[in-house]
């Protein structure tokens, strides 16, 4: 049974690193474009950078690192580690935040107008 799990491990790992590595050359050739990632749509109608994509992309990314910390620091495990409470709400804060301001700049710029 060991050797089955060694098997779905490795085959784990090949797949979702061939993926990464998929992406990180399309990214690096251009065919995947960064630019604008953190830009949105201010109230005058003009593009430019929005505070809610840098904390939402911010606090998703220092979330899943901490969890896959969690998951190497606990390799022996027969299952994945819990997501612990303060985890949670510090991502589900951080969507409700971003959908806030976004509902705001959709339905502030109606009243205005």
């Amino acid at each position: 049974m060991s050797g089955l799990v060694s098997v779905a491990r490795w085959g784990f790992i090949i797949l979702f690193g061939g993926m990464a590595a998929v992406v990180l050359f399309k990214i690096l050739t251009g065919a995947i474009r960064l630019s604008g990632l953190l830009n949105g749509v201010q109230r005058d109608g003009t593009s430019g950078f929005s505070l809610g994509r840098a904390q939402l992309l911010l606090v998703t990314a220092v979330s899943a690192a901490y969890y896959v910390v969690q998951v190497f620091q606990n390799p022996s495990s027969n299952s994945l580690p819990g997501i612990p409470p303060a985890l949670l709400g510090v991502v589900g804060g951080s969507q409700a935040v971003y959908l806030c301001g976004k509902a705001w700049s959709l339905f502030g710029n109606r009243q205005n107008r």
